[in-house]
């Protein structure tokens, strides 16, 4: 099925922006949107604050991005990096650091949600920094 939508340049502005900070087309991105908003619409009823936060938590960024982010850092560490691959790396740098701090604010939400200590809610999911690699 075909469906057009005719989107407030505000809308599109953000679905472009948030896209690009995950690393996937903006049509993907809003397609995955809608399938999301009509499956909790369709299946789950009334929303369920914690089950969104978790969801929301373990959304992460998608494989292709994180496989690109440590080709090119380390090819940053080789001082191999052109150009065009640092600039890359920037911005994949900001999408990690951006997602990272969505998943720190959703933490905290989450936290006060079940009125536990943030530390303590991140040690009972088994959350730990990365190694860098």
């Amino acid at each position: 099925m075909s469906l057009t939508l005719q989107l407030p340049p505000e809308l599109e502005a953000e679905i472009r922006r948030v896209a690009a900070r995950d690393g996937i087309a903006p049509e993907a991105y809003a397609v995955s949107a809608l399938e999301a908003r009509v499956r909790q619409e369709v299946h789950a009823g009334p929303p369920d604050v914690e089950s969104w936060l978790l969801e929301q938590v373990n959304t992460g960024l998608p494989p292709s991005t994180w496989e690109r982010y440590h080709a090119l850092k380390a090819r940053r560490r080789e001082d191999a990096l052109s150009g065009a691959e640092y600039s890359e790396l920037l911005q994949l740098t900001d999408s990690v650091e951006q997602w990272n701090a969505r998943r720190l604010e959703l933490l905290i939400q989450l936290a006060r949600l079940r009125g536990t200590p943030l530390r303590a809610l991140i040690e009972e999911m088994g959350l730990a920094p990365a190694p860098d690699a």
